[in-house]
């Protein structure tokens, strides 16, 4: 047996617990500087050792190459140490042999892997080559040149070039192609792009005169008001905690108490109609800071201008959105829709020409594109049950490291390949078990131009319960690990305020 034990000052309470649960899913929302890589690398340990399995059933998704290499470099420092404790442990053995094929590995790898493997049930050769970004982006400007130039010779074009003169741009088309390819690959990140550009064309299509209040819109206009709120409100609160820090600054604070009284108050106001809503923000108003006498003392002088810029910028947020969306009637806005319905469905008509000509060409060359691997994969999983089941019955476990950058197509994945409680399985009812352990940190995520998509982490965070000391039963649960032992205290006290 290991002496592995939680005695060691290493683990907190939390740390351990991500470490030693079983028999749920876990997500991990791991504060900056809290040790999840760590905490990763131990539960492989501790699986391997505790629970006797072999290390290539277990599925190991990081997000880049690089942290797939160190995952499998620390992963096998900790077996060979593991060894020398053991010396004799043919398990242990066992394990440092089949850590080279063991499955530790990005999203693309593993789609890559299913690829090779089942080609033949999809419309692939065997040699097929994968393109870099630089060489799809060729193709596609390419193809998308093609498919405008047929647009333009078409003998019934009104619609196409309606949609040029509103988004092309003011001496040639370039405007119009730029949004193409941006609305093709956001649409990729989906995993059924074609329903979800038919969604957002349907969005605009309205019947009769609906309330603005009623239509997709304006109920994520509503959205978007109460997050700039949040956010408002929240720099108004670091303004003030700023503020009560120094004598003469604290003269901001009436001020400042009633800006945060007033955004409040505007935030109950988001349940109102839309017309109450276009008023009170019309009508917004700050009062005046108070005037400070100016000061030699430079730490003051500093002070004063951070407040008054955290006032300014949270006073920003409500005008933007206000000039964006509440400058208008909802008759100005609803009248707006109407123009413009037809023009969306005609640049989703667009959109999805172009990805037919461009899956042509590609298939023409024996390319697939890094979105290609993952929308095959997905393809495969859900169309062959033999393959998805199989899979399903190779991992005890599948766990997935920065999973706040992870797109709606590679949550699709994980989940298909994952046991669930209750998931209806003829290979699997025997030991049908929730097993997948994600990691992350919403305030890290870094990849929204990659499409990543935290508000996948955002939705468990809240929907799963946060699990107790000893872990229980539940099929899901949620761990936090709030300490940060990357930096110091002052650091820590200063950023978190």
């Amino acid at each position: 047996m290991s002496e592995r034990k939680q005695n060691t000052p290493r683990w907190t309470q939390a740390q351990w617990l991500a470490i030693k649960a079983r028999n749920s899913s876990f997500l991990v929302s791991a504060a900056a500087g809290a040790g999840k890589t760590s905490v990763l690398v131990e539960r492989v340990i501790r699986r391997i050792l505790d629970d006797q399995i072999d290390i290539d059933t277990l599925l190991v998704v990081t997000f880049t190459n690089a942290a797939a290499a160190e995952m499998r470099q620390r992963v096998g420092r900790a077996l060979a140490q593991e060894l020398k404790r053991q010396p004799y442990s043919s398990h242990l053995q066992r394990q440092l042999v089949l850590l080279n094929q063991a499955k530790i590995t990005t999203i693309h790898s593993f789609c890559l892997d299913l690829l090779r493997q089942y080609f033949y049930l999809l419309d692939l050769e065997p040699d097929f080559r994968i393109a870099d970004e630089n060489e799809a982006l060729i193709y596609q400007v390419e193809t998308l040149e093609e498919v405008t130039e047929q647009c333009y010779d078409a003998e019934d074009n009104q619609a196409f070039t309606s949609l040029v003169d509103c988004y092309g741009g003011q001496w040639d088309d370039r405007n119009l192609r730029e949004l193409v390819l941006r609305l093709f690959s956001f649409s990729r990140s989906h995993p059924h792009p074609h329903d979800w550009l038919s969604r957002a064309a349907d969005a605009f299509k309205l019947t009769g005169t609906p309330a603005i209040d009623d239509t997709v819109w304006g109920q994520n206009i509503k959205a978007g008001l109460v997050l700039e709120l949040e956010g408002a409100r929240i720099l108004l609160e670091e303004a003030l905690g700023l503020a009560k820090e120094n004598k003469e600054v604290q003269t901001y604070l009436k001020t400042l108490r009633e800006d945060r009284e007033l955004i409040k108050e505007l935030l109950k106001d988001c349940s109102l109609s839309w017309e109450n809503l276009h008023h009170i923000l019309q009508n917004i108003k700050f009062n005046r800071l108070p005037s400070i006498p100016a000061k030699d003392n430079q730490v003051t002088v500093r002070l004063k201008e951070k407040v008054k810029s955290l006032r300014d910028d949270a006073k920003e947020k409500i005008k933007k959105i206000t000039q964006l969306y509440f400058s208008r009637s909802s008759a100005d806005l609803l009248t707006d829709f109407h123009f413009i319905a037809p023009l969306m469905q005609t640049l989703v008509d667009l959109v999805n020409g172009f990805s037919e000509a461009y899956q042509r060409a590609k298939l023409k060359r024996g390319l697939v594109d890094f979105a290609d691997l993952e929308h095959y994969a997905l393809q495969i999983l859900n169309n062959f049950p033999v393959v998805r089941e199989a899979l399903r019955a190779k991992y005890v476990e599948i766990l997935v490291d920065e999973y706040q950058d992870i797109n709606g197509v590679q949550e699709n994945i994980l989940q298909l390949i994952s046991q669930k409680v209750g998931q209806a399985s003829s290979l699997l009812e025997a030991e049908n078990k929730p097993n997948i352990f994600m990691v992350g940190d919403v305030k890290q995520s870094i990849y929204r131009f990659r499409l990543a998509e935290p508000a996948i982490f955002l939705a468990k965070y809240k929907d799963y319960p946060v699990a107790s000391n000893e872990g229980g039963a539940q099929a899901k649960q949620r761990i936090n690990l709030a300490e940060n032992f990357r930096s110091r205290p002052e650091i820590i006290k200063a950023v978190n305020f």
